[in-house]
């Protein structure tokens, strides 16, 4: 994980909370989805979500030859056979498993800012910042399992969701976005964990309070 400078816009109360005392909220994938009722700019019912589509094609074919994300959703037998009426279209959800996220974007944008609370902190070290989060995010449950399993940053990607048949990719779809969202310029750190139910968790990390920054 390299370092880079980000930035995150909240409200002013919390920019100074954080800046002040270290406290952050991690929300998590499945909760996006939930708000996106409320508020279109933050949310995205379809968060986590690869939609891929058949072509409509007539013909008869094995499970074998079927595409890839038929095979892993349905889990169809090798050699049972389907027949594909002219236009019949299968459309396949492949649904990410929840994780911890927390979103910052790589550029100051003070329209952006303003839509999404009012005020702005720069991250001057991701590095030492997300390793600082990670540790008090993570530890073992009370049955002895890590909660985390897996960390990543990565900027998102602004592309359609859905794909057709043969042009059907195996995308991480934590990190896509429609093209809609895409002057967020959003990058996004994302926690794995085995849990099976999880919800957003407001932290005090103060090892973060040196990378972070003031700047609206």
């Amino acid at each position: 994980m390299s370092s880079m400078q980000l930035y995150k816009y909240l409200e002013p109360i919390w920019a100074e909370r954080m800046v002040r005392d270290g406290a952050v909220r991690v929300g998590t994938l499945y909760d996006f989805r939930r708000i996106e009722a409320l508020d279109p700019e933050r949310g995205d019912q379809d968060e986590g979500v690869r939609v891929s589509l058949t072509d409509g094609a007539p013909g008869i074919m094995e499970g074998k030859d079927l595409p890839w994300f038929v095979r892993e959703s349905l889990r169809i037998p090798p050699n049972v056979k389907f027949q594909f009426e002219a236009g019949a279209v299968l459309k396949v959800h492949q649904n990410s498993p929840d994780a911890y996220v927390y979103c910052t974007c790589s550029k100051f944008e003070k329209p952006l800012m303003e839509r999404f609370g009012g005020a702005c902190v720069k991250i001057t070290d991701t590095t030492r910042f997300f390793h600082a989060i990670t540790r008090v995010l993570d530890g073992w449950n009370p049955d002895g399992i890590r909660r985390i399993s897996g960390f990543r940053l990565a900027p998102c990607e602004y592309a359609d969701r859905e794909q057709t048949w043969p042009s059907v990719t195996q995308y991480d779809p934590v990190f896509r976005k429609p093209l809609a969202y895409s002057h967020q310029s959003e990058v996004r750190a994302v926690w794995t964990t085995p849990a099976t139910s999880i919800s957003p968790r407001n932290l005090v990390v103060t090892e973060i309070r040196p990378c972070c920054e003031r700047v609206a």
